[in-house]
């Protein structure tokens, strides 16, 4: 320890000084820091001034070190001086992170070729996952994946979302056309035609992906109760008409109770995908079906007592005298004294059975719900009694009183109200409006496409020719970071990194920390708390050329592990060795060789080596 004075608020202070922090320390280090430096520069002379030997090598291995003009430009670019500027700490962090090659890109100042190869490459991830699903169900997109995604893009629909209906709808795809890829494609020339059909409506206020979610449904339901044929001339004839009829009587009926048109169409959707009703419907004729649409649409109601009357009226109209065989319908028509509930079974039963129009079952259907509601205040008080006693049914269908909406006369009334010129002109300005959502679909998907031109002509010809390109990147890539010597690299900057980060810390909470190490955390935290680098740096300078030869070490000991030994450790006791790197021996054999063909390969190290603490981590 030294004991010197400074100044301190204009007095002079008296403090104790390691010795390795004393300038004469520090002039010690300088010197050595500067014989470095003059070794390198008297490697750079000789090669500048063609030392005959040196040059002999070159010219045999072909790889002259001329620095001429083109060098120079090439030097002085924005890629070398991005080079020059990423820190080892900054390319570790982009190499860490799944978009690797973007990250490490913008690292080295490359922002414009990192943006391109990022899109590429999220392009090309995207591209490669539909096509893997796609391929294993004979999907080929029908061999132009941006013709196929202009045509998507017309009915709103994006690859992905197209991807996702063919995934879930495998078979009847398959029914449309003979094969997944033809009934793919029909499926486009289906939904194009609803797609015109439904303009008129606003598109019903749908979005582009339900849309097909429930034509998908739909067409799947046709699929398990018709042959090829019946499907085929279905589709044909009356497909279009019939979704658009049921869409416009249940929005009416949406608009009479206060319901959303949704769950009266998600509420048919449930009724039909039951195997048992599905039996049932192979049977019925074409006006039936939509008695069948009509009649469930009414119970788009929640909670248990719809799912019971579901469950009853399906069993009812396959198989009669079966309807309340495995649910609770009969006790909870049982604990309704109005009488209400069980007239809506039977209402729904003959609606079907006795082919009835859409518009008579919901009129009736939607009387007697409403009745129901209505119940008169002694039959609420009976069964809140029952509820509260533990009657589950009583407390189910107290709760079905209570959520349903009350309307004002009858469900024929307010269906004349919206028939009326005045409401009728309103419903055109409603669908005008409420078409922006599909066409803003539209509009989105149709840039989606635009931009999968642009980007497979950035990454190649075609969509081929980019996946080809991209892979024999990404597999030169992995090619070259399983290199030894590139691995050696990083495990060399991770070296330096780490004694020039955490492992001071580390050591120091452990109490096992060296002088230098205190020193570099003081040199830190002076930094932090802005002191003068005139007194951090000389703090902070043992350490650093300590990691910096450290790494240089593990480097070469990782890429040139032939020249590695053990050796008796110094003042330890006999038999106590370590492995290290016999440099006289790898000079002798490599030192030629090293420049050969790489004449900057020393300035170069030290750069590298040097820029892993020379700077402040980069972050993104």
């Amino acid at each position: 320890m030294a004991i010197i004075q400074i100044q301190a608020g204009g007095r002079p202070m008296t403090v104790d000084v390691p010795d390795f922090a004393m300038e004469s320390t520090q002039q010690d280090i300088r010197s050595i820091m500067s014989d470095m430096q003059s070794a390198l520069t008297g490697m750079r002379t000789m090669t500048q001034q063609g030392d005959q030997q040196i040059a002999s090598a070159i010219r045999d291995g072909n790889r002259q070190a001329e620095k001429d003009t083109a060098g120079q430009k090439i030097r002085d670019s924005k890629l070398a001086q991005g080079i020059g500027n990423a820190t080892a700490m900054g390319m570790t962090q982009a190499l860490a992170k799944p978009g690797m090659m973007t990250g490490l890109m913008k690292s080295l100042g490359l922002g414009s070729m990192a943006t391109a190869f990022g899109m590429v490459m999220g392009v090309s991830k995207e591209l490669s996952s539909t096509f893997s699903f796609a391929g294993s169900v004979g999907v080929s997109f029908a061999g132009d994946i941006v013709k196929t995604g202009e045509r998507l893009a017309n009915v709103g629909l994006q690859l992905d979302q197209f991807g996702d209906l063919i995934a879930q709808n495998t078979s009847m795809m398959y029914e449309l056309g003979g094969s997944v890829e033809d009934g793919s494609q029909k499926f486009i020339d289906i939904m194009e035609g609803m797609e015109q059909s439904a303009k008129p409506f606003g598109y019903f206020g749908l979005a582009a992906d339900e849309m097909g979610q429930f034509l998908s449904e739909e067409l799947e339901i046709r699929r398990k109760i018709m042959d090829s044929e019946q499907l085929r001339l279905y589709i044909q004839n009356d497909l279009n008409d019939a979704m658009i009829r049921n869409f416009v009587e249940q929005e009416k009926m949406a608009k009479i109770t206060g319901q959303n048109v949704r769950e009266r169409i998600r509420a048919q959707m449930e009724a039909k995908e039951n195997p048992i009703m599905q039996a049932a419907m192979a049977t019925m004729s074409a006006s039936q079906l939509e008695s069948v649409n009509a009649v469930f649409g009414n119970l788009g109601f929640k909670g248990p007592v719809a799912d019971e009357l579901r469950k009853a009226m399906i069993q009812e109209i396959a198989a009669p005298g079966m309807g309340f065989v495995g649910n609770n319908v009969a006790s909870l028509i049982a604990q309704d004294d109005s009488g209400n509930l069980r007239r809506l079974f039977d209402l729904g039963v003959a609606g079907v059975r006795d082919n009835l129009s859409t518009q008579e079952i919901n009129n009736n259907m939607g009387d007697t719900l409403q009745a129901f509601r209505r119940s008169q205040v002694g039959q609420r008080e009976r069964l809140s009694r029952q509820a509260i006693a533990g009657n589950t049914e009583a407390g189910q269908l107290l709760s079905l009183m209570q959520n349903l909406n009350e309307i004002e006369g009858t469900t024929q009334e307010n269906r004349d109200k919206l028939n009326t010129e005045e409401m009728k002109e309103r419903q055109k300005q409603v669908d005008v409006m409420r078409a922006l959502t599909f066409r803003l679909n539209v509009q989105e998907a149709t840039q989606a496409n635009l931009a999968l031109r642009t980007i497979m002509k950035i990454g190649g010809v075609d969509a081929t020719g980019m996946m080809e390109g991209v892979t024999s990147f990404v597999d030169g890539m992995t090619n070259t970071f399983a290199n030894e010597k590139v691995k050696a690299l990083f495990e060399g900057f991770g070296t330096i990194i780490g004694m020039t980060t955490v492992q001071p810390l580390f050591n120091a909470i452990r109490g096992e920390g060296s002088g230098i190490e205190f020193a570099y955390l003081a040199g830190l935290l002076g930094q932090a708390g802005g002191l003068s680098p005139m007194i951090t740096t000389p703090l902070m300078l043992p350490q650093q050329g300590y990691a910096l030869g450290a790494g240089a070490n593990q480097f070469l000991m990782s890429a040139y592990g032939d020249y590695t030994e053990e050796r008796q450790v110094e003042g330890a006791p006999p038999g106590t060795t370590e492995r290290v790197f016999n440099y006289d021996k790898f000079i002798q054999d490599k030192g030629m060789s090293l420049m050969d063909g790489t004449p900057d390969f020393f300035n170069k190290m030290t750069q590298a080596f040097a820029n892993a603490f020379s700077r402040q981590p980069q972050t993104d």
